[in-house]
């Protein structure tokens, strides 16, 4: 990993923590890179699949606003993205019956097939981790990228 990190025209690592920063940033491209494989076998992207994950698991219908809040990644274009997964009919949006000024976005019956269609094959973005570290390693790992956030009580570990 080291070599591979000096070659991006960094002669050498000021400390370990410039060394962290570096690694965090390829294994980000690398995980990045495995997901849009992945999600392109469904012509979705991992955007696209968020918003129809969070639609799914809400008990109430969800303006954009609140897609966008709940999201992983919030500097989104969470309307772009829903206007998307309209043109590919995976949702609808409607006026909403409480407010009028807002609108609700809902799965349409092809989007629950696709998202159950993912949801079986899901597992799969897990394996370029799990072919390369254990579960006690992971788990370490995943509590000290939640201690460096300063997030230990995020949830995530």
């Amino acid at each position: 990993m080291e070599d591979k990190l000096k070659n991006i025209d960094f002669p050498e690592f000021r400390n370990d923590f410039h060394l962290v920063r570096l690694n965090i940033f390829l294994t980000e491209s690398w995980l990045m890179d495995s997901m849009r494989k992945f999600f392109d076998e469904f012509d979705i992207t991992a955007q696209q699949f968020n918003i129809m994950r969070i639609v799914e698991a809400s008990e109430i219908p969800l303006s954009i606003l609140q897609i966008r809040e709940k999201m992983l990644e919030k500097m989104c274009d969470a309307s772009r993205l829903i206007d998307r997964l309209i043109l590919k009919e995976l949702v609808i949006k409607k006026v909403s019956n409480i407010d009028k000024r807002l609108v609700e976005v809902y799965l349409t019956p092809k989007g629950l097939d696709l998202l159950a269609d993912i949801k079986g094959k899901v597992s799969a973005l897990e394996k370029p981790i799990s072919d390369n570290i254990n579960e006690q390693e992971a788990a370490t790992l995943c509590a000290l990228l939640s201690k460096m956030r300063g997030s230990e009580t995020d949830g995530f570990c």
